[in-house]
């Protein structure tokens, strides 16, 4: 997740660097002390979000649990008070960073996400379909993010700031492909849903509406990478594998309606190959 990361942001962050002006080079902008700090929070986010959504996980699973099951396991490690007290001081580091951050749509973002990762675990996950939509919009608010501190830092003036067309379908690509990988991790993780009450899609629907969901959504990403203007054929091939790799898995998950747990397993794996090849097609 972290690398991922990374990744989003030193795209997010040349996307907006093509856009400004050029009074600073990339390595320049990425070692700005307010500039590291974006890169902080979005790191910051993510990891927030795992923690405070397996302490919570935790939790639920251990209250379903009799009270003699309980007595006889193990203790988490570390302990849940342990996790939480960190989550807690996570939080309040990130948004901490948040006030450095420069540009008022950068800093609006970050607080969106923070805030939808903190409210993720008891109040987005039991609602279908927000829960996975509020797990891709994290994500793709990621370059965004790093793209409007950017132009910030470059331009200086919120009313100068034009975002480029890539820049707008970047983050509309990872919204809808990553929305539909977790639709289709959602199908494996169906037995285990029903059993702790969380009404996922394949969950509520069936594994085969998940399916042809999640290949829906994998056709709307890939028709927002390939149907734009290209600067040259690397471009062009890029985009054109990524969408025929993505969509080929996408269809192996619907041919087996979703029953396949090794073709689904692979599809989710296969869609990191598809988004990494995306964003190779953006430079």
């Amino acid at each position: 997740n972290y690398l991922g990361v990374v990744l989003f942001h030193l795209l997010g962050t040349q996307l907006g660097l093509s856009a400004g002006s050029a009074s600073l080079t990339l390595s320049q902008l990425l070692r700005t002390p307010s500039h590291l700090a974006v890169l902080l929070s979005l790191l910051l986010t993510s990891g927030t979000s795992m923690m405070v959504n397996d302490y919570y996980d935790n939790r639920k699973s251990n209250d379903l649990l009799p009270i003699n099951i309980r007595l006889d396991t193990p203790p988490v490690t570390p302990p849940p008070r342990v996790v939480k007290r960190a989550a807690s001081i996570l939080y309040a580091l990130l948004l901490l960073t948040s006030t450095v951050i420069p540009g008022q749509l950068a800093r609006l973002c970050v607080v969106s996400a923070t805030m939808t990762t903190f409210l993720y675990t008891e109040h987005l996950k039991p609602v279908t379909w927000i829960k996975n939509m509020s797990c891709a919009l994290i994500i793709g608010l990621a370059p965004l993010t790093s793209a409007a501190a950017t132009l910030n830092l470059l331009l200086g003036s919120a009313s100068a700031i034009h975002f480029p067309p890539a820049l707008i379908r970047l983050t509309l690509m990872l919204f809808l492909s990553f929305w539909g990988r977790e639709l289709t991790m959602d199908i494996n993780d169906a037995p285990e849903d029903d059993a702790a009450n969380i009404p996922t899609v394949p969950v509520v629907y069936s594994r085969k509406f998940a399916s042809r969901a999640a290949a829906g959504l994998a056709m709307a990403a890939a028709s927002v990478s390939l149907f734009r203007w290209y600067t040259g054929w690397r471009q062009f091939l890029l985009s054109v594998t990524g969408c025929a790799w993505h969509l080929w898995h996408a269809w192996g998950v619907v041919k087996s309606q979703g029953e396949d747990s090794e073709i689904v397993e692979h599809a989710v794996e296969g869609g990191k190959l598809s988004v990494l090849l995306w964003m190779a097609s953006f430079l």
